[in-house]
């Protein structure tokens, strides 16, 4: 014998049995001679407390679910945001298989406790009807009086609870797209035994929701074993497999620099390989952090030595269809004679698509040093800077670093070409750029505007510095930028910002001046300000003065994105040398990297 009705016996008593009770109750609202007593009242109410009773099980089942899908959905969001890890693409099916069951039981509850709700409501509403018509002369107590209260306060959560039951059923199909994105790859780069033990784990998460009286203790420790399985997999497998992909990412860069110039980078290559080392030695979260420090650090260096190798004298082009000797001329702010004497080869103004050509012109030339306020619309306010930078250059939000720098500024500002060049893309280019347009600067330069709502520049056109090629949407963030050189990303603070050079940076606490800490002036700066952790700077006021703004690429994933106010200074702090504030005694007691610095915005 069954103890527990089935999913399908408990939709058709739920559908069926509050339908009889409600013709009885109509009938017997419409005869004023159907005595009911005060027992059979309680009745009517008992009934309706066990069945809202069932309800709120059902509910309790339905929260360790939302539970444990909301943290599958984080450790998958590790593995669906790294474009290269791969997995066993059958196991990987089998697991959506069953999220995708898990969403059919899901909806069934939901369905079933939207019913029970709509028909409990219902026969309270009967209910009230009939006590006000047939029993007027049967005083109700204050017991009866509460009961009811109770039953309409259930009753009103309800409407809640269906929202919740909405959200779970999103959950589920976000994890199932999630997984159907990893069923496309084909080797395996995680345990096969846990993630056959995962699944399991998921049919029983699914029996969980199946079942009518389950042990929430139980549930509980189901739940707790699958987040640990999946922490697991985060923690070691997706920590490796980040690891060999960055570090060869950077090696291959470094290579493409080596050939192209011929130079000695042996600092780059042996940072490259010490940080290699460390990962291969230590997988904790304290190792990522420093990892991705490093990584941006040395992402911003590579794309700074591509930039420096440039020409600063002139302009090399590629002409593309379209081009004349009048729209580049125009464009770069030059007349057509000037062009034609620096290529003499041109004859009769006649240029053809694929010619190179020199522009008599520098790029610095035609920068601007408030590249972010002019073109942009940001000031170079230290808390506006924070507030404005969604994601930073070399940032993992989306599983591979960023190429480029995520922004909000203010909604439906014009934004403008930052140096002249010729639009080769301007549409929609996919769901995470949205409306993109990409130019073509010259010298191997090319910048890219994404996340743009209406674009006012279209392919084919020679734009000028400072023109309007589109408008920023209303969301967050509302403007993607990048800009790449010979198909290597640069930090583009290389062009926001001064680059100040390499600088040897320590940190200190509020201990290191050996101040009493009932003293007035303890953790009070030199410029009268208090200190605080990732905010102030120590630095030699002959380099940097007090309220000078910094940015340190190293610290850009910590919670000042990499930008500091120099407000102290010391007695050892001389020349090309930092000191960063820290609240953590251990981290200042062994800090010491050379890193590079630029200077965001003088006093």
């Amino acid at each position: 014998m069954k103890n527990s009705l089935s999913l399908r016996e408990m939709m058709f008593v739920a559908r069926f049995v509050p339908v009889v009770l409600l013709v009885l109750m109509l009938l017997s609202s419409g005869c004023s001679s159907w005595w009911v007593t005060r027992g059979e009242f309680r009745d009517e109410i008992s009934a309706i407390q066990k069945k809202l009773d069932f309800i709120t099980e059902e509910q309790k089942q339905l929260q360790d679910v939302e539970n444990a899908i909301s943290n599958i959905s984080k450790q998958l969001d590790y593995l669906t945001g790294s474009e290269e890890f791969v997995s066993n693409a059958e196991d990987l099916k089998s697991l959506q298989a069953q999220l995708l069951e898990l969403k059919k039981l899901v909806e069934a509850k939901g369905e079933l406790i939207e019913e029970n709700s709509k028909v409990t409501q219902q026969l309270l509403a009967q209910l009230d009807d009939f006590a006000n018509a047939n029993l007027q002369g049967l005083q109700l107590n204050d017991e009866i009086k509460s009961e009811l209260s109770t039953i309409q306060q259930k009753l009103d959560s309800l409407a809640e609870e269906q929202k919740r039951l909405q959200n779970i059923e999103t959950s589920i199909t976000s994890l199932s797209k999630q997984l159907e994105y990893l069923t496309g790859f084909e080797k395996l780069s995680v345990n096969i035994d846990d993630l056959k033990s995962l699944q399991e784990q998921l049919s029983d998460l699914k029996k969980m929701v199946e079942a009518n009286g389950s042990n929430i203790e139980e549930n509980n420790k189901l739940t707790g074993q699958i987040f640990e399985k999946l922490d697991n997999l985060v923690n070691t497998n997706i920590q490796q497999f980040f690891y060999e992909k960055e570090i060869k990412d950077l090696k291959s860069q470094l290579d493409i620099l080596q050939k192209r110039y011929e130079k000695d980078y042996s600092y780059l290559d042996e940072r490259i390989s010490k940080i290699g080392d460390f990962a291969a030695s230590n997988t904790s979260f304290v190792s990522i952090d420093f990892f991705l420090a490093e990584v941006a650090d040395i992402r911003s260096r590579i794309g700074q030595k591509e930039i420096e190798a440039q020409n600063s004298d002139i302009i090399t082009y590629i002409i593309q269809s379209g081009d004349t000797l009048w729209t580049i001329a125009r464009a770069y702010g030059i007349s057509v004679e000037e062009l034609k004497k620096a290529n003499p080869t041109i004859k009769d103004d006649i240029i053809y698509t694929g010619q190179e050509i020199n522009i008599p012109v520098s790029l610095d030339s035609l920068l601007r040093s408030d590249t972010l306020q002019s073109h942009f619309g940001l000031t170079y306010n230290y808390e506006i800077l924070i507030k404005a930078i969604v994601s930073p250059f070399g940032s993992y939000e989306k599983g591979y670093a960023n190429p480029g720098i995520d922004l909000k500024v203010s909604p439906f500002t014009a934004i403008k070409a930052i140096l002249p060049g010729h639009v080769v893309i301007a549409e929609k280019l996919n769901d995470e750029y949205g409306n993109t347009v990409i130019i073509d600067h010259g010298n191997g330069i090319r910048t890219v505007y994404g996340k743009l709502t209406n674009l006012m520049a279209k392919r084919g056109d020679f734009v000028r510095a400072g023109e309007i090629i589109g408008e920023s949407s209303d969301a967050t963030p509302n403007l993607h930028f990048e800009i790449w050189r010979n198909d290597i990303p640069v930090n583009p603070s290389e062009i926001f910002f001064e680059n100040a050079g390499d600088f040897n940076v320590t940190m200190y606490t509020e201990w290191d001046d050996g101040k009493n800490p009932t003293s007035p002036s303890f953790k009070v700066t030199a410029t009268g300000n208090y200190v605080k952790a990732y905010r102030t700077a120590a630095a030699d006021p002959s380099i940097f003065p007090p309220g000078t703004v910094i940015y340190i690429p190293f610290f850009s994933n910590a919670p000042n994105k990499g930008f500091f106010i120099v407000e102290d200074t010391g007695s050892g702090i001389k020349g090309k040398r930092l000191d960063i504030y820290t609240h953590d005694i251990n981290l200042a007691s062994g800090f010491k990297e050379e890193l590079l610095v630029y200077v965001v915005k003088r006093p």
